[in-house]
């Protein structure tokens, strides 16, 4: 409705006393009404709007979306949004939303204003050794929150649990100076995240790249490389992401689907395919 500015259907999606949570103070409207008005409004400040939904789970009573908007400022540029987005649905239609920003508004890629971001010129891809532990160790970190969250001491549960053992497989990205960039590996989580049509657990994919490196291909390289390591024992690799995780368009573009519902309110199931079946 926001990229079309079609309303027609608000009646019969939105409930008579749906409320908009993030509504501006002093507004007096509610039900369908609410929403044609917050449609016409975003539409009247945001020019050639459109809205992209990149993820979206669903369930009885919530859906939980993570929307991408485009449009055009009053000056003239090209600006991307981010947002969270939570629905509460009842007798099937829409009571109840809140929602926010993800991250800060940005130019496109390519506008005035925004620095060339350079791929590193060669990343080196090796396994893990005693010597990488603190490394590691701080890449568990990283992994654990998204880009705004303060880190998790090194030895916080969440940390220490997806740490890899001798029986996963982990590898370490170096630039060609040999400093480690970027570390990946798979583990088996308990509870699992995903089942292979087997039942057979498939394992879940830990990443994480240094923070002013993001962007220049080490995770893609990451990925492929863990992915070819793991075709000749799995079907899969799985990952789960936070819906605000700005990394899960890495993870698209380098194969993951959305499987499932993953672990807390805004988590997601990804799933790349491997083989058709295992070698």
């Amino acid at each position: 409705m926001f990229s079309s500015g079609d309303v027609s259907k608000a009646g019969d999606l939105f409930a008579e006393d749906y409320v908009d949570h993030q509504r501006p103070d002093g507004w007096d409207l509610a039900g369908p009404a609410e929403f044609v008005t917050i449609v016409r409004h975003a539409r009247a400040g945001m020019r050639n709007l459109s809205v992209e939904v990149n993820d979206c789970l669903v369930d009885e009573r919530r859906v939980a979306a993570r929307l991408t908007w485009r449009y055009q400022d009053e000056d003239g540029s090209a600006t991307v949004r981010e947002t969270l987005e939570m629905l509460r649905v009842a007798n099937g239609r829409v009571a109840e939303h809140w929602g926010g920003e993800s991250a800060a508004p940005r130019r496109e890629s390519g506008q005035v204003g925004l620095p060339p971001v350079h791929r590193l010129s060669r990343v080196e891809i090796r396994p893990i050794t005693e010597d990488d532990r603190d490394f590691v160790v701080e890449m568990a970190r990283q992994a654990c929150v998204i880009e705004d969250r303060p880190l998790p001491p090194a030895d916080a549960p969440e940390v220490v649990e997806i740490l890899p053992t001798a029986d996963d497989e982990a590898i370490l990205a170096t630039a060609s100076d040999g400093s480690r960039v970027g570390a990946a590996w798979w583990h088996f989580h308990d509870p699992v995240l995903l089942r292979s049509d087997d039942g057979s657990a498939v394992p879940e994919m830990i990443i994480a790249v240094e923070s002013d490196l993001r962007g220049r291909g080490i995770g893609t390289a990451l990925i492929n490389a863990l992915a070819e390591r793991g075709a000749s024992s799995f079907p899969a690799l799985s990952l789960n992401v936070h819906l605000r995780n700005p990394a899960a368009r890495l993870y698209t573009r380098a194969g993951f689907r959305v499987a499932g519902r993953g672990r807390g309110w805004f988590g997601v199931a990804m799933e790349r395919r491997l083989t058709d079946q295992v070698r």
